[in-house]
């Protein structure tokens, strides 16, 4: 049974990766605390950890100078990560598994089809040749029964002089009519005689031959002519039967086994299109996974447009940048057909203010967007979640920074 790349991953989840919540981090002392979350896997070391701050900075921390609570949730972070890990290797096997019975069965399907397909390519040769030799059988048959037509009207002619003992008068008369009146009239039309005998002559050989043609046979060469044309015509009757005979059982070999290959082509071309979403998928997880990894959280103005640009394009979308002055609150304009998405990006450690969403939302007209979206890789506050929800514009914070990425939030085209 061939199942597709989305059932399997319904059937496969993907392990998610556990989450690294901002907290508040202390020594023993108390004299350092700051909020942060986990930067690194904490897999990576067991004596120190990289703190990511609010404002982008990376601090490196000895673990035995933390609190033990701090401790604690490194240890369960851990365990996490390490169980995440896991399980991502063993789906990774399975997701390989899969592609690689894909690809056998693929590569299976196709011998079945070229196999059919020869098969298709000589029956229709051979029905090719049948149709010829049924053509060919049915032309000798309609000459035979033409012959032994002929043969029974001259038969017939001749008795019927016969009978009135018309025979010779026929032949003299014929011969007669065919040597003068020819002459007469090529000889008053040219005014030549000697043309006139050689036309003549022409014809009155023409009259004898027909005379010995037609006349001059005997019944008993007459019936062994038809008796051979009739043999002919059998034959060729015959052949014609085995042909069309040859011929239905050709047909229904080809429509069986067009019945078969049918099935055969639709299983193979879903099974390459499976593969083809199977590659499609890694390659869009890989570059999901490079992108993400980046140092996002610590860019700012430009280049965070820049790199929020980049995941737009990578997500399919076309993206066009405003100027950098006079832009009203629209940095990016995302593009998918008829669809324009006003994009206005905060490279921000402070949280973003309901502000920038009024600014996006005054800006769409403008752009002739008929969406909002605001990007930060801070969060935002409660005020402009709200004025945000009200005037459906979506907001992506570091919280949702991950789906984004990957794709989970805009569909990717």
């Amino acid at each position: 049974m061939t199942i597709t790349y989305a059932d399997f991953v319904s059937s496969h989840p993907k392990p998610v990766a556990p989450d690294k919540e901002w907290r508040q981090w202390n020594d023993a002392t108390g004299k350092f605390s700051t909020e942060a979350k986990v930067f690194n896997q904490v897999l990576d070391s067991f004596s120190t950890v990289k703190l990511s701050k609010r404002d982008g900075n990376i601090v490196e921390v000895s673990i035995s100078k933390l609190k033990q609570s701090d401790k604690d949730y490194l240890r369960e972070l851990r365990e996490a990560e390490r169980l995440y890990l896991s399980q991502m290797k063993t789906w990774r096997d399975t997701a390989a598994i899969y592609g690689v019975e894909q690809q056998v069965h693929a590569a299976r399907l196709e011998q079945q089809v070229l196999a059919s397909r020869s098969k298709l390519s000589a029956l229709q040769a051979t029905r090719t040749q049948l149709l010829s030799s049924q053509k060919s059988a049915s032309s000798r048959a309609r000459r035979s029964h033409t012959a032994i037509v002929w043969e029974n009207a001259k038969q017939r002619y001749r008795h019927k002089l016969d009978e009135h003992g018309m025979r010779a008068v026929v032949c003299i008369c014929g011969s007669f009519a065919a040597l003068v009146l020819p002459f007469a009239f090529f000889a008053a039309t040219y005014n030549s005689v000697l043309f006139g005998i050689v036309a003549g002559a022409g014809t009155a050989i023409v009259s004898v031959a027909a005379y010995k043609l037609i006349l001059c046979g005997t019944d008993e060469r007459t019936e062994q002519r038809i008796c051979q044309h009739r043999s002919y015509k059998d034959a060729a009757r015959g052949e014609d039967a085995e042909t069309r005979t040859a011929l239905v059982s050709v047909e229904l070999s080809i429509s069986s086994l067009r019945d078969e290959l049918a099935p055969l082509e639709t299983c193979l071309l879903i099974v390459r299109r499976h593969d083809k979403e199977l590659r499609k998928e890694n390659a869009f997880d890989s570059v999901s996974s490079r992108l993400y990894n980046e140092r996002w959280r610590e860019l700012r103005g430009v280049p965070f447009e820049e790199f929020v640009a980049r995941v737009f394009q990578h997500l399919g979308y076309q993206v066009e940048e405003t100027p950098t002055s006079g832009d009203q609150g629209v940095d990016l304009i995302v593009i998918d057909r008829d669809r324009r998405i006003a994009v206005q990006v905060k490279g921000y450690y402070n949280s973003v203010s309901n502000s920038a969403i009024q600014e996006v939302v005054a800006g769409m007209k403008l752009h002739r967007c008929s969406e909002t979206c605001v990007v930060t890789n801070s969060r935002f506050t409660k005020s402009a979640l709200e004025l945000a929800s009200a005037n459906q514009c979506i907001c992506i914070g570091e919280d949702k920074f991950q789906d984004f990425v990957f794709g989970r939030l805009f569909q990717c085209i």
